[in-house]
């Protein structure tokens, strides 16, 4: 059961990347490392459409320099 609910939340938020035409391997590249030292009073700026507009740009240098 729990198998299903985690699938069904990474599904989610895949296809919550489609619509700002986020990368979702960009995206939880960098949320994944992010999310441990984020603020959780701030968590709304990881969602997909948010993290687009604050953080792609650093994500795809960082994924370059990689």
């Amino acid at each position: 059961m729990r198998g299903g609910h985690a699938a069904a939340v990474a599904y989610t938020l895949i296809e919550c990347c489609r619509l700002p035409e986020v990368d979702p391997i960009d995206y939880f590249a960098d949320v994944l490392v992010r999310v441990g030292s984020h603020p959780a009073s701030r968590v709304e700026e990881l969602l997909p459409a948010n993290w687009a507009k604050r953080f792609a740009a650093v994500a795809e240098d960082n994924l370059v320099l990689a």
